[in-house]
């Protein structure tokens, strides 16, 4: 089953002046592998505290296995994966997930992360920002759950 319906025409890209938005695939592997990597203390908890992503010992194959995981299930729309980047497409900036809601009340749950670098240039806040205008103007979720807000805005503020 899908996260949308199946008539529903998925948006395949995003720009605005800031933020470029595109499906995050297979050919992100090694950009994608870097910038985890780079980024474990700060992307830990993203997903909750009970996941261990990124975890050290995350290999470039597992990193592989992942998105390629994540292009199927965007084909098959049961979820929604994609790379964030500059405007004009040369810096890798962060990921922003939708996945089926596990919390009652909400159809989809939202999950964000940036660089460290690009939180500590107060990116993520106008990231977010976007990500909302975003979903509801071009999505049709009716309530979606922004799950990793508050940790990622406290990490920018500090």
């Amino acid at each position: 089953m899908g996260l949308v319906n199946k008539d529903f025409t998925v948006p395949i890209s995003h720009q605005t002046k800031d933020f470029l938005f595109d499906p995050l695939t297979i050919h992100d592997v090694v950009e994608d592998y870097a910038n985890v990597m780079s980024n474990i203390d700060h992307l830990q908890g993203t997903f909750g505290e009970y996941s261990n992503w990124p975890s050290s010992d995350l290999t470039m194959e597992q990193n592989l296995i992942d998105l390629g995981w994540h292009h199927k299930e965007f084909q098959n729309k049961s979820s929604f994966a994609y790379v964030v980047r500059n405007p004009n497409n040369s810096a890798y900036l962060g990921c922003l997930y939708f996945y089926p809601s596990l919390s009652d009340g909400y159809d989809v749950d939202i999950y964000t992360w940036l660089v460290k670098s690009a939180c500590d240039e107060n990116k993520y806040a106008p990231f977010l920002n976007e990500v909302k205008n975003w979903v509801s103007n071009k999505w049709t979720f009716k309530n979606p759950k922004y799950c990793n807000e508050r940790k990622e805005l406290n990490e920018s503020a500090a």
